[in-house]
């Protein structure tokens, strides 16, 4: 088991009193299962929805998923968090 933690935070954006976050913990999973993804998004710096799901597509279409779930998420402004086999170093990050 192996976690990360990621400030997304724009250090440049001193009118945020929130910080963003990407966390991936690297762990064993069920043979089916590439990754469980959770969103957690926030207006005016309060949660206010939190989705979670599993990315159960093992080929390269269920990486591309998770990539762009991911991607997405971040640039729309939610913490993320992403439970997979996958390093970090996979996921394109580090």
């Amino acid at each position: 088991m192996t976690d990360h933690l990621y400030d997304l935070s724009d250090p440049d954006d001193s009118a945020s009193s929130r910080k963003q976050v990407l966390a991936v913990s690297q762990r064993t999973m069920p043979e089916d299962v590439l990754a469980v993804v959770r969103l957690s998004w926030y207006k005016d710096g309060a949660p206010c929805e939190v989705d979670e799901f599993q990315i159960i597509d093992i080929t390269n279409e269920g990486y591309d998923a998770l990539t762009c779930v991911v991607s997405s998420a971040i640039q729309n402004g939610a913490d993320v968090a992403v439970i997979s086999d996958l390093s970090p170093e996979d996921l394109g990050l580090e």
